[in-house]
C-alpha cells in the first residue's frame, strides 16, 4: 500500500527528513519504501529539487506492518509538535496532532486508515 505523510510546521521539511531518519534507525517490518518528498526541477536544472515537508511510502498489506507503522508514527509525533496527515492512494486523509501521547483511539483510527486498503 502506497500512502503519504504531510507534517504541517514551520519546519514541515526537517521534520519530513527526521522521519525518514527515525524510520531507518527503528527498521521497523514491512516498510517497504520511503522517500522524502522533493519539488520537481525545472529542464537544465542539475542536483535535486528542493525537499518539501512529504514522505511517501509503500508498506506491505500484513497487520504486521500495519502495526509496525502506526507505532512507528506514534512514537515519532510524540517527539515533534505540529500535525501530520496521512494519505493513502485514494485520497482519504486523516490528521494525527503532534507534541503529544497518541491516545489508544487514535493509535487506532492510524491502523485502521492502513488496513481499510488492504
Amino acid at each position: 500500500m502506497e500512502f503519504q505523510l504531510t507534517f504541517e510546521s514551520d519546519d514541515a521539511a526537517q521534520k519530513a527528513i527526521a522521519f525518514k531518519k527515525f524510520a531507518e534507525q527503528e527498521s521497523e517490518n514491512g516498510i517497504e519504501n520511503l522517500q522524502v518528498e522533493q519539488a520537481k526541477g525545472k529542464p537544465g536544472d542539475q542536483g535535486i529539487g528542493q525537499f518539501l515537508g512529504s514522505i511517501i511510502g509503500k508498506i506491505s498489506s500484513s497487520s504486521s506492518a500495519i502495526k509496525s507503522i502506526t507505532d512507528l508514527i506514534s512514537r515519532f509525533m510524540e517527539l515533534f509538535d505540529g500535525r501530520l496527515i496521512i494519505k493513502d492512494g485514494t485520497g482519504r486523509s486523516l490528521v494525527i496532532p503532534g507534541g503529544r501521547k497518541l491516545t489508544p483511539e487514535q493509535k487506532e483510527n492510524i491502523a485502521i486508515h492502513f488496513s481499510s486498503h488492504q
